[in-house]
């Protein structure tokens, strides 16, 4: 059977027996879960003692499938649990959380899984090695969130299936690693703002979006457009000028910071795959974004996405 190894980290600013003890309790797990915010309502069940070998959770939902954890062992450096996955196959997984105390007051957290997929799934070794790299991110951002300021600001929400109307553009393309697109989408819109607003009321008042032209999972790239809706006819300067055409959208509701937009969108294709939607080719999936990150909080910002589709 094809195996494969994943493993993430990530500092939390925290003493290491603080984790530990958010680690090693499941029913503290749906507050930073990657997966569980993608389906909110899905069945979970905690048994056992927190703590104690043979604590778990069970889940089953029709977004992300069924599956159960238990916890094997644990010492002040390691957390080693059994994983299973029931639906939509089944396999079987080692996962371990390694813990590291880099101070007094911070903690590096690594999470790992030692799993393999069932013979007639070879082929999607790379891709299954991909996504579950980004889930883990996912949910380290979560859990350092959760455990530094006793919350996880992120709330996705299914909106359904709606019309989009064509929208016209102005707009900035590039290129970037995943893990640095808020950066570099933060000075193509800066760009963006400042030349084509020809005061500070109209540069607030411009709808921003970003197109996302290609998304590489395994090398967890992207090529984008930076974009502020404009007229067919506006002067495009030293930008581009284009147009999304009308399409069918699955829309995805994330409210809350945008480094954890991510949730949002493995929401969208979780209930894609699980609704069996097939993704509409040429038409770039898009992010809205409805409120001014200079004058919002974090955990009040509202982005749309959209998935066209079929």
């Amino acid at each position: 059977m094809p195996s494969y190894e994943v493993r993430k980290s990530i500092e939390i600013a925290a003493p290491q027996q603080h984790v530990f003890d958010i680690l090693i309790d499941y029913s503290q797990w749906p507050a930073w879960s990657p997966w569980l915010c993608a389906e909110r309502d899905c069945k979970v069940t905690v048994h056992g003692n927190a703590g104690q070998p043979g604590h778990g959770q069970d889940w089953e939902g029709d977004v992300i499938g069924a599956g159960q954890m238990r916890l094997v062992s644990a010492t002040e450096q390691q957390l080693a649990m059994d994983l299973k996955f029931l639906k939509p196959f089944k396999s079987q997984a080692d996962i371990f959380f390694n813990l590291q105390a880099v101070d007094d007051n911070n903690t590096r957290v690594e999470w790992v899984m030692d799993s393999s997929l069932p013979f007639f799934l070879f082929f999607m070794t790379s891709n299954i090695k991909a996504m579950i790299g980004s889930d883990y991110q996912r949910g380290l951002l979560q859990l350092k969130d959760y455990i530094e300021t006793g919350t996880a600001p992120t709330q996705s929400d299914v909106a359904g299936i709606v019309e989009v109307d064509p929208i016209h553009y102005l707009g900035s393309n590039g290129s970037a690693a995943m893990e640095n697109i808020g950066d570099v989408l933060a000075e193509k819109f800066s760009g963006l703002m400042s030349t084509h607003a020809s005061n500070a009321e109209s540069a607030s008042q411009a709808q921003a979006y970003t197109f996302y032209n290609k998304m590489n999972l395994k090398q967890q790239r992207c090529d984008f457009t930076a974009a502020i809706e404009t007229d067919a006819a506006a002067d495009a300067g030293e930008f581009t000028t284009g147009s999304h055409a009308a399409c069918k959208a699955l829309k995805i509701v994330h409210t809350g910071e945008y480094q954890h937009l991510g949730n949002a969108w493995a929401t969208g294709m979780m209930h894609m795959r699980a609704k069996k939607m097939k993704a509409l080719k040429n038409h770039p999936p898009f992010e809205k974004y409805i409120n001014d990150p200079q004058t919002t909080p974090g955990s009040e910002l509202v982005t749309e996405i959209y998935l066209p589709i079929k």
